[in-house]
């Protein structure tokens, strides 16, 4: 199962980009969620796509926006092992115009399930609580991808960063269960290409 996730802001363009089409190895992927905070002039946005039994290989990520953004950013974690049906085991996101702490809470349905968040922000640097993946750092934002599992026993799990100063940020959870057993190969990465 390939996660990929992406995140963009419009500061201080005054769009609003959309994603119009997010391909792996030329193969549109699934949206799991998209979710958006609009603190006045600006907006961000973070998304969570998948693919199950995506090709092996060295392949490309291409994301097309509708419009130029100011900051964008994405990135990719292979997993071995989930199910091949019935994915994401579960999702959830929370946003904020205020705070130094990003979290969302995913609760798993099942056993030994892999979570994986993405989060956008203004540029705070964040410092996670769990495995970072890959994080971009440009303009007046900043984007992220960061995993935890396997959770057992099913649950809440917290994916949380914090910042030293007040940020506005988006968090965007989900959680990939296993066919039997446990999950790996978490943190394997493709490239991706951002067209805007």
């Amino acid at each position: 199962l390939l996660a990929v996730g992406q995140g963009h802001d419009n500061y201080p363009n005054g769009g609003y980009s959309t994603i119009t089409s997010i391909k792996y190895n030329t193969v549109a992927l699934t949206s799991i969620n998209t979710a958006t905070v609009n603190p006045d002039p600006s907006w961000f946005r973070s998304s969570v796509y998948y693919m199950v039994a995506p090709s092996s290989g060295a392949n490309t990520i291409e994301v097309v926006l509708s419009a130029t953004a100011n900051t964008a950013g994405g990135g990719a974690v292979s997993y071995t092992g989930t199910k091949q049906t019935g994915q994401p085991d579960a999702q959830n996101v929370a946003t904020s115009t205020t705070g130094t702490t990003q979290s969302v809470d995913v609760t798993t349905s099942d056993d030994s399930s892999w979570v994986v968040a993405v989060f956008m922000d203004n540029g705070q640097d964040p410092t996670p609580g769990q495995t970072q993946r890959w994080e971009v750092v440009s303009g007046t934002g900043e984007a992220g991808q960061d995993t935890d599992g396997p959770k057992t026993p099913s649950g809440v799990q917290t994916m949380s960063w914090t910042t030293v100063s007040n940020a506005f940020w988006i968090v965007n959870g989900a959680s990939f269960a296993p066919v039997t057993g446990v999950v790996s190969g978490a943190g394997l990465k493709r490239k991706i290409i951002i067209i805007e």
